[in-house]
């Protein structure tokens, strides 16, 4: 539990919509369920905001140091 304690808290976030659309996607497989486009729409546009809010972040920590400097200053 200390792990997931240190981690940002966007990260537990992209777990978080993975796993709920892995949950979806698996639950409307196994029992033949057909979903309603209403929860279509809400996984997709969980997953794209929530995922791609992680990638932006993390890409801007790749580019920004701690602290508030350029990497290549």
């Amino acid at each position: 539990m200390d792990i997931i304690r240190k981690m940002p808290l966007r990260k537990i976030l992209a777990m978080w919509a993975a796993t709920l659309a892995s949950f979806v996607i698996v639950y409307s497989l196994v029992a033949d369920v057909q979903l309603s486009q209403q929860i279509k729409d809400i996984v997709i546009y969980l997953m794209s905001i929530t995922i791609g809010a992680y990638f932006a972040s993390s890409s801007y920590e790749a580019v920004h140091k701690k602290g508030g400097e350029k990497s290549g200053q």
